[in-house]
């Protein structure tokens, strides 16, 4: 599953594309994507700016958003579990909050999210999705269009073993905060992929709490740290 949307603010952003593929034995059974429809309100120009499609599109061949997520849930409903890339902090809250917006039930289900699951190893330095694939040998040819983005997260998943994915989806997560980290040490933190809350005015750092990995984190970082449970496992 992939969602393009209006902006990162998962409670108040709209679902620009919907992308979902269905698969089984790492083999991709069917392909879905549709445009949703959003007034040209929401359409300003900073949308525009960060979108890699144009947006436009979405006024005049976009779908009613309700009709939108009651097609993705019956894709849902016909699953074992979904994978999204970034997908339990971002395209989870995004779907849970436009399910709440308009009424509708979500879909419960264990998300699995490659980019905390899989163990990448020493060999893959990049963690944005186009640069993950180009270090799997293979490129996304139209990266931020929301089915292209699915299939290029496959095509990565499908490299590794299923069962330990989801034995680590299962695992309890946490978010490490770089305690009062300098400024002229942002550019640091981004290359270990902590992000910036930008609420709280922190960097942090989400990953799943598996063996020593997190301990081992806090002490090879070089920031002061604090280590604090994820409530949206």
């Amino acid at each position: 599953l992939d969602l393009e949307t209006t902006s990162l603010d998962t409670e108040n952003c709209k679902i620009l594309e919907v992308g979902v593929a269905r698969f089984t034995n790492k083999e991709i059974i069917d392909m879905n994507s549709w445009l949703v429809y959003q007034d040209q309100s929401y359409l300003t120009d900073e949308v525009k700016k960060i979108s890699k499609f144009k947006v436009d599109m979405v006024v005049e061949h976009g779908y009613q958003e309700d009709a939108v997520i009651k097609r993705l849930n019956k894709v849902l409903e016909c699953v074992d579990y979904v994978v999204a890339y970034n997908g339990r902090s971002y395209d989870k809250q995004v779907y849970l909050n436009t399910c709440k917006r308009l009424g509708i039930q979500s879909v419960d289900r264990l998300w699995v999210d490659p980019l905390q699951d899989i163990d990448f190893g020493p060999d893959i330095f990049g963690r944005k999705l186009v640069h993950v694939a180009a270090e799997h040998g293979f490129v996304n040819p139209f990266p931020h269009r929301a089915l292209f983005d699915v299939v290029t997260m496959l095509k990565i998943y499908f490299n590794y073993d299923e069962d330990v994915v989801i034995s680590n989806a299962k695992a309890p997560t946490v978010k490490i905060y770089a305690i009062n980290l300098p400024f002229a040490r942002k550019d640091e933190a981004k290359t270990r992929g902590y992000k910036w809350d930008a609420d709280k005015k922190v960097w942090y750092l989400e990953m799943r709490n598996l063996g020593n990995n997190v301990s081992k984190e806090c002490n090879e970082c070089g920031f002061s740290t604090k280590v604090v449970t994820n409530e949206n496992n």
